[in-house]
C-alpha cells in the first residue's frame, strides 16, 4: 500500500472483475518492524538455517502505508486495523463495514 494511486488502481481492477475485498491492516512502527526482522535473521543464523533477508532501508521508507490505508478503506467490504507494536499478538484498533 505504499503508493496510493497504485493501490487505488489495483482495487478498481479487482472490484471491476467482481471481487469483494476484505482488508486486515497490521501496523508496526518501522523501528519495531526493523528490530523484528533483525531478530529473525539472527535466530535463523543461530539455528544454522538460511536466514531471511529484509532490506532495512525499505522498512524505514515504508511511511505512507497508513495514509494509503486511510484513503482507500472505504473501498473494502470489511476492514480491520491492528496495532502490532507490542505483545504476543496484534490488538484490534478499529474495524468497519462498507
Amino acid at each position: 500500500m505504499r503508493v496510493k494511486e497504485e493501490t487505488e488502481a489495483r482495487l478498481r481492477l479487482y472490484k471491476g472483475t467482481g471481487y469483494e475485498i476484505y482488508c486486515y491492516f497490521m501496523f508496526a512502527a518501522p523501528e519495531t518492524a526493523a528490530k523484528r526482522a533483525m531478530d529473525r535473521f539472527v535466530e535463523a543464523e543461530k539455528r544454522g538455517e538460511k536466514a531471511p533477508y529484509y532490506d532495512l532501508e525499505s522498512i524505514f521508507r515504508s511511511i505512507t502505508n497508513e495514509a494509503t490505508f486511510d484513503a482507500v478503506k472505504s473501498s473494502f467490504k470489511y476492514w480491520a486495523l491492528y496495532n502490532n507494536n507490542k505483545g504476543p499478538s496484534p490488538n484490534l484498533v478499529a474495524q468497519g463495514v462498507n
